[in-house]
């Protein structure tokens, strides 16, 4: 299936300085690919401009929309975290939080705890990186702003020696069935990698890859 796509509403670049057309041609094979080529274009900008630039596109699709997502309500929410089911931040606007500035970083942490908190009862402790994009500056903002820990979206397991602000996680997905999850749970998947990587070097130290 290919997803065709035509240029930009002339409205969308009357927000710009340069105005330039989008880099990539005007059909993509699957919709990942074209979701991969957007992603890449649109993050080219920084944040002001990507709001202004969604702002016209909202207004000018309006509710005609082809697909219907489905949020939890605060409900659901309270629901897990009574279930037994631990409830944390993921910030305000799912920003790259490395490209954010000091106040605006600050600012992000300290909305999305206090909302949490305010829907929970408590303030969360939990943190998870959008993209699973961090580096030390957005550690050291995290511990200001009270949290413990914070996941990564890196595949395995946790142990005592691992840093609770670049923690591990098993991935569950539309497509993870039981048996995969069990595989991934048990620390099989990790090791695997593990056990390619090493493979992989040892092919490239003796120059057959």
């Amino acid at each position: 299936m290919k997803f065709s796509i035509g240029p930009l509403s002339p409205a969308a670049f009357l927000l710009f300085e340069r105005p330039r057309r989008i880099s990539f041609p005007r059909e993509v094979r699957t919709k990942n690919d074209l979701c991969q080529r957007v992603s890449h274009y649109f993050f080219e900008w920084d944040r002001s401009t990507r709001i202004r630039f969604l702002d016209v596109v909202r207004a000018e699709l309006g509710s005609e929309t082809t697909r219907v997502y489905r949020f939890m309500e605060d409900r659901h929410i309270r629901e897990l975290r009574d279930r037994g089911f631990e409830i944390g931040c993921h910030s305000m606007d799912h920003e790259h939080m490395t490209q954010l500035s000091d106040d605006e970083l600050r600012a992000d942490l300290r909305q999305s705890r206090e909302v949490l908190g305010g829907l929970l009862g408590g303030a969360p402790s939990l943190f998870c990186y959008p993209f699973g994009n961090f580096d030390a500056r957005v550690i050291e903002a995290l511990k200001r702003e009270g949290f413990a820990c914070a996941c990564t979206t890196t595949s395995g397991l946790n142990d005592q020696s691992t840093n609770p602000f670049a923690l591990y996680r098993v991935g569950v997905y539309t497509g993870t069935n039981f048996p995969l999850f069990v595989f991934r749970l048990v620390g099989l998947e990790a090791r695997s990698r593990q056990l390619y990587k090493l493979f992989k070097s040892a092919l490239a130290r003796k120059g057959l890859n």
